[in-house]
Parts: structure tokens; C-alpha cells; sequence
């Protein structure tokens, strides 16, 4: 792991109640962020998919949103294996993989509809 994946695994975290945002489309990602943020949820973006999986295993996350870039998909699986108590949303602009379906990961599509972001929320709670 580099220093700047280091320093920002080891930087304060979300509280019960956060989410984790890694999505590789910055206009999905920041749609994401405010959208949280307006329903009060603190949220944490992390840089990339090794931070993502330290901050997954460490913090106690209510909902884990990756996707919009290539192999989201199955680093979608590795984060609900590291938060198994999260509600992971998979993000993506092309056909769904079918085995995120079985596994319990949660799938929108983009461009990101809100209201069934909202729906997928409100569910969860």
C-alpha cells in the first residue's frame, strides 16, 4: 500500500450510519455524495479501490456505493465480503453482472435515476 492510501486508511472515519462512496464516473459520484449528504448521511469518497477496502473493513458503514468504472463489479463482491453488514449499491451504465444479484449487492443504473436511489435508501431503513 502506498503512503497516500496509508494516511488516508488511517485518517478519522464515518460513524455508524456513514456511507462509502468509490465511483469512477466523477459526475455519478458527485450526484452520490450530495444526495447522501441531503438525506444526513455522512460519507466518506475514497480514492481508490485499496482505501475502499481498508475503510470498508474498519468502519461500521450503512450503505457502500461503487461502480461507474471496470471491475467495480467484482470489487462490488470484495466490499460486501468487508462490510457484511452494509447495504452495497453497484452502480453501473452497461448490463448488470447477474452475480451481484445472487450475493446481495443492490444495482442502479447511470445516469442515476434519484428516485429510485431514494427508494433503495428509504428501504434499507
Amino acid at each position: 500500500m502506498d503512503p497516500a492510501t496509508s494516511r488516508i486508511a488511517n485518517g478519522p472515519l464515518a460513524p455508524h450510519g456513514s456511507a462509502l462512496v468509490l465511483v469512477g464516473d466523477d459526475r455519478a459520484a458527485l450526484q452520490v455524495v450530495l444526495l447522501l449528504q441531503e438525506f444526513g448521511i455522512a460519507v466518506d469518497v475514497a480514492e481508490d479501490e485499496a482505501a475502499a477496502l481498508t475503510w470498508a473493513k474498519r468502519a461500521h458503514y450503512e450503505y457502500v456505493i461503487c461502480g461507474g468504472a471496470p471491475r467495480h463489479d467484482m470489487l462490488a463482491i470484495r466490499l460486501l465480503r468487508a462490510a457484511p453488514r452494509a447495504q452495497v449499491v453497484y452502480l453501473s451504465r452497461d448490463a448488470v453482472p447477474r452475480n451481484l444479484h445472487a450475493v446481495g449487492v443492490q444495482t442502479l443504473t447511470l445516469p442515476l435515476d434519484v428516485n429510485a436511489f431514494v427508494s433503495l435508501a428509504e428501504a434499507a431503513t
